[in-house]
């Protein structure tokens, strides 16, 4: 699966760039980022025998970790491009399992899960402003897990899907640059698409929040449009 990934993503790329009115640019991204875990347990609650107990529905507390990626971005056009990347990420939560019951006393875990992702967004850019200029992303991430590490609620947790699909929402800011290379900010929004079932009537849904700042090159050919900076002069 990760093969045929990175030959379409290959594909893509030197596709755009044999077709120079397609291709608009390429880059990369690096930041941070923090994500938890929402648990459903669909099982009958006996808190008097506390059959059905573990694990509990909840909220994991946040996991911060990182993620880095490169992209190339499409279509020749004023307002909306398309933009697809090949990323690098950690997602996972933050565990306090309930060990007894009856005291109250609860362990700690981080359940980790390493991801390589196939993402495509619809980028819509506003109008130029005296520094850069606002974008918002919209689109898909398709995702394949790499590694996992779980040992909190092993049994639910380290169960997940290999295959998963997620949403995200992205906000970004392009500065002004007199030179093909630009560098830019973004905040993503990233849930999964559905929860994930995966044994006894568990459900788990992943959150990832993404701090990126990257850079990306124009070709100078390709700066016809609206975020070339066109200076006229007194």
């Amino acid at each position: 699966m990760i093969k045929r990934l990175l030959i379409l993503f290959v594909l893509i790329e030197l596709s755009g760039q044999v077709h120079a009115q397609f291709f608009r640019g390429v880059g990369i991204f690096v930041g941070p980022n923090t994500s938890r875990q929402r648990y459903k347990n669909l099982n009958f609650q006996d808190t008097i025998n506390m059959l059905a107990y573990i694990p509990p529905s909840h909220k994991s507390a946040e996991l911060p970790s990182w993620t880095v990626g490169i992209f190339v971005e499409l279509l020749k056009k004023k307002h909306i491009r398309w933009q697809t990347e090949l990323e690098f990420t950690h997602k996972g939560a933050t565990e306090k399992p309930l060990l007894n019951p009856y005291t109250g006393q609860r362990g700690a875990g981080v359940n980790s899960y390493t991801y390589i992702q196939w993402n495509n967004y619809a980028k819509f850019l506003l109008e130029e402003g005296y520094r850069g200029f606002w974008y918002g992303m919209l689109g898909p991430k398709l995702e394949y897990n790499m590694s996992r590490a779980t040992p909190a609620y092993a049994p639910w947790a380290g169960a997940l899907p290999k295959i998963n699909v997620s949403a995200d929402v992205g906000v970004g800011y392009e500065f002004l640059a007199y030179s093909p290379f630009k560098f830019f900010a973004e905040l993503h929004y990233n849930p999964d698409v559905y929860p994930q079932g995966v044994r006894d009537r568990i459900l788990i849904t992943n959150r990832t929040w993404e701090l990126r700042v990257g850079i990306v090159y124009r070709p100078q050919k390709a700066l016809d449009d609206c975020n070339a900076p066109r200076y006229h002069g007194q």
